[in-house]
């Protein structure tokens, strides 16, 4: 089975990032109502760089959001990418196409000149916690709507390191493609 991930670029891929994010807004961690998930859109388009993840079928299966700076810092701080929102659909999480895709959002935020990479996790969502953790370091909280979050960060090429490790832990090579 194979994918591809794009950056969203016009009002087409929008409208999928949108579809996808409320389709399937009760799968995080913390479901965001109606109200607030569309807050959220309207941010990621504003504001953001919306990759999304398609399997050979042309479906979605998960999206990544991410800034070049931080709202912290007005993005003045233009070599951090900040990653605000991750997503993937549930019948691809812990399987190969996931560590493939992993690997490629690396290249794409590598693109963007990053130099450090920050995640976004809540006290409520364990799993993030724990996979965060594996290769970065907490730098700070911020409140967010009604929960603390835990910023992570990580020099960017310690992430790409990890990635490739993830890969070669499982026998796969880099590439384009991925098959389960």
């Amino acid at each position: 089975m194979g994918y591809s991930i794009i950056t969203c670029q016009n009002d087409a891929e929008y409208e999928q990032f949108a579809r996808f994010f409320l389709e399937n807004r009760e799968d995080f961690f913390r479901p965001y109502s109606l109200r607030v998930a569309l807050q959220l859109i309207e941010k990621s388009v504003e504001q953001g760089n919306i990759l999304l993840g398609f399997n050979d079928r042309g479906e979605v299966i998960g999206t990544l959001v991410y800034t070049i700076g931080t709202r912290e810092a007005d993005y003045l701080d233009e070599h951090v990418v900040d990653i605000s929102l991750l997503l993937l659909r549930k019948d691809y999480r812990k399987s190969k196409l996931f560590l493939h895709g992993f690997r490629r959002v690396a290249d794409a935020i590598g693109e963007a000149g990053a130099e450090e990479v920050r995640f976004h996790a809540t006290a409520d969502s364990p799993y993030l916690r724990k996979l965060y953790s594996k290769f970065a370091s907490v730098v700070s909280q911020k409140r967010a709507d009604t929960c603390i979050e835990d910023i992570y960060s990580v020099k960017y090429s310690d992430f790409v390191h990890f990635c490739n490790r993830l890969l070669a832990r499982q026998g796969l090579q880099d590439g384009t493609e991925a098959t389960d």
